[in-house]
């Protein structure tokens, strides 16, 4: 008579559905979601902000990429599905979108951004419009306290 060992084989199971599960996750972003905005949940995609170590790494990912492409991936800055920053995650991805190439951080983004362009890449936009704001928010600030206004 065959003796069944029901433990051992549940925990096959249950780690094979682990491995599985943990493989397909990719990034945080959920597919169909719109993009992650300030949340505790854009902390866990965006990984900019956590320092040298970090920097190290997004400029060794972004090294990977042929001279033209660390360009225009330097220039796009962010995943224009995940928002976080090119490099982050590994190297990026290009993607071609209606002829024209875009960096994604990862391969789960893919199908979000081909599935709708026009609302993903209205974040790259977002992005350079807050970079320019960004860098004359000093030059204002600056004009404001010569004024004395």
């Amino acid at each position: 008579m065959k003796t069944l060992m029901p433990c051992r084989d549940f925990a096959a199971l249950a780690l094979m559905l682990g491995a599985l599960t943990f493989g397909l996750t990719g990034c945080s972003q959920p597919a169909g979601d719109a993009p992650i905005a300030d949340s505790a949940a854009a902390d866990e995609h965006d990984h900019a902000d956590e320092g040298g170590e970090e920097n190290a790494a997004v400029a060794a990912a972004l090294a990977k990429l042929s001279d033209e492409d660390r360009t225009l991936a330097e220039e796009q800055k962010i995943c224009p599905v995940g928002e976080s920053l090119l490099g982050s995650m590994g190297t990026p991805v290009k993607v071609d979108v209606n002829g024209k190439p875009v960096f994604i951080c990862c391969e789960h983004c893919r199908e979000p951004l081909l599935e709708d362009p026009d609302k993903y890449l209205a974040n790259l936009s977002d992005a350079a419009d807050e970079a320019v704001t960004d860098e004359a928010a000093p030059e204002d600030a600056a004009s404001t306290e010569e004024s004395g206004t």
